[in-house]
């Protein structure tokens, strides 16, 4: 089966596009486009109610290009280049330090967009 992310559920936000489709099995994956300049802090973290400083959130996936760094609550930073599949655990700032596309298989992660999604029709 081919993914068409084209077919998805689009998402818009300052410096970050996504889209995410729904799997056969149930599933989701999303497919990010994210742009230097990104700012979670000012753009993400007052559209979701209670939400801590750093993203409470896991995200597992694949960078097809770009790269993004996050920075953790304890002060360490990974960086995710093209190529990559990553882990990153709650409690990170991303940072996007080149145009960045990835897609992500991540159950929180997709709770997440849906949240957001529903703060941007408010």
């Amino acid at each position: 089966m081919i993914i068409d992310f084209s077919e998805g559920t689009p998402m818009k936000m300052d410096g970050l596009e996504a889209s995410t489709v729904l799997l056969p099995n149930g599933s989701k994956a999303m497919k990010l486009k994210a742009f230097p300049g990104f700012d979670w802090i000012k753009t993400v973290q007052p559209k979701i109610p209670g939400c801590p400083p750093s993203c409470p959130v896991t995200h597992i996936g694949f960078i097809i290009s770009g790269q993004m760094s996050c920075k953790f609550d304890d002060g360490t930073i990974e960086c995710y280049k093209a190529g990559e599949s990553y882990y990153v655990r709650p409690g990170h700032i991303p940072t996007i330090d080149e145009e960045c596309v990835a897609i992500e298989f991540s159950p929180e992660a997709h709770k997440q967009a849906e949240k957001l999604s529903e703060a941007n029709e408010e």
